[in-house]
């Protein structure tokens, strides 16, 4: 976010915060490292600083792993998103009453 907020204060409007970090991938490639995690804004750093700070280690094994386990992830989620609750089973609404109540 600060990097973002960086390259606006210096007038440019362009690019939104995704868009500048993937370019700043691209260009910067592979000098610059992106960590990131869905939900969470991404953490961007160059290479040799960052072996100061984390247990930097090449992934040699990498040959397409992400891709697979991505997509094994899409298909569980569409799978859940097929069944349906039991409603007998799981309470699908929860009270304020019976919430507070448990804490007391």
């Amino acid at each position: 976010m600060k990097l973002h907020k960086q390259y606006e204060d210096f007038g440019a409007k362009v690019l939104s915060r995704c868009l500048l970090v993937n370019y700043l991938r691209d260009t910067l490639h592979p000098d610059l490292l992106v960590l990131s995690s869905p939900g969470l804004a991404s953490i961007v750093m160059f290479r040799s600083k960052a072996s100061t700070t984390f247990r930097i280690v090449n992934d040699a094994d990498d040959d397409g792993n992400s891709q697979a386990v991505s997509s094994l992830g899409s298909k569980i989620r569409n799978e859940c998103l097929t069944q349906n609750p039991d409603t007998s089973t799981y309470a699908t609404h929860i009270s304020l009453d019976s919430v507070t109540r448990e804490c007391s």
